[in-house]
């Protein structure tokens, strides 16, 4: 058994409680604190969370907190604050990770670039219409070509009405003399070549459109835990403890916001109740009280929900 189980146990003990009770009173689930007192670290979460677990249970049984910690950090190690943890005392408002500017940066180009595009379509014609003063310029149109009537291409055209060439009548055709015109025979045309033959248009294969199925957006799964948000609407003296450890202590200005968190519990003591505002999970609270009033409140974790009490409860 480690040396830190048994100072817990005996000291449950020497109280006269039971794991159930103790488990009741501190909002730790009771295999926590039997892993605790046996020294199983295999059946305990992360250091981090095991740090709050274990000062919570060592205020409940009155022992002296400092001690606890240092038989934790002996048989446990310390918790490393690296892994992606957002500290305590930083702002919501700052930002965590570098890049800001570059991202605004991009975003003002692109954003350039469509008023751009808006601007030159709204304008287009007036400025064609200068080009063409200026420079000459002139619509581009597609050349239509055109071919000599024949008797094929009189029959091809009006054969395939969707024929896109223009007919031109040529000043060559011969044409029979009254003087010398027989009654009796039909003129005729001269024959059109084979290869001068316009190929008639084949239609294409119809592309069939392919439905698109979005994928699915992976959603993110909160830390369990007390997420405790305070915003100052006038200037107010704070103390703010998680999980044992002070973590904060000083005068926040009008407009300040600042957010903590806690695996098991977090306290707050304010020399301002009515101008320190508090929201806990993303639950909007509110004031802690009048103007000038001094107030102090416990946030507990009990696995599912975080329960409010005042630190005189």
């Amino acid at each position: 058994m480690s040396e830190l189980g048994a100072l817990l146990r005996e000291a449950r003990e020497s109280k006269g409680l039971s794991l159930a009770e103790a488990a009741a009173d501190t909002h730790i689930r009771q295999l926590h604190l039997e892993a605790i007192e046996e020294g199983r670290r295999k059946s305990l979460p992360d250091l981090v969370y095991l740090r709050g677990l274990v000062a919570s249970y060592g205020r409940y049984l009155g022992l002296d907190p400092v001690e606890v910690r240092n038989l934790l950090e002996k048989e446990y190690g310390r918790a490393s604050r690296g892994g992606g943890r957002v500290d305590s005392h930083q702002p919501l408002n700052e930002p965590l990770i570098g890049g800001g500017r570059l991202l605004l940066a991009i975003g003002l180009l692109v954003l350039a670039a469509i008023v751009v595009a808006a601007v030159l379509w709204w304008y287009w014609p007036v400025l064609e219409s200068w080009g063409r003063d200026l420079f000459g310029w002139e619509p581009a149109t597609n050349p239509v070509a055109t071919l000599p009537l024949t008797a094929e291409t009189a029959a091809l055209a009006l054969s395939d009405p969707t024929m896109t060439a223009t007919v031109a009548v040529s000043d060559t055709i011969p044409t029979a003399s009254p003087s010398r015109m027989d009654p009796t025979q039909e003129p005729t045309l001269p024959a059109l070549p084979t290869s001068a033959a316009l190929p008639l248009p084949t239609p294409g294969p119809t592309a069939t459109a392919v439905p698109v199925v979005p994928s699915p957006t992976p959603t993110s799964t909160p830390v369990p835990g007390i997420w405790l948000q305070v915003r100052i609407t006038s200037p107010a003296w704070l103390r703010v403890v998680a999980d044992g450890e002070v973590v904060y202590e000083g005068t926040l200005q009008a407009g300040e916001v600042r957010q903590w968190f806690g695996g098991e519990s977090v306290l707050l003591r304010t020399g301002n109740a009515g101008g320190t505002e508090v929201a806990v999970n993303g639950e909007d609270v509110g004031p802690l009280g009048e103007p000038g009033q001094i107030a102090e409140y416990v946030w507990t974790w009990d696995g599912d929900t975080a329960a409010p009490r005042t630190a005189s409860d």
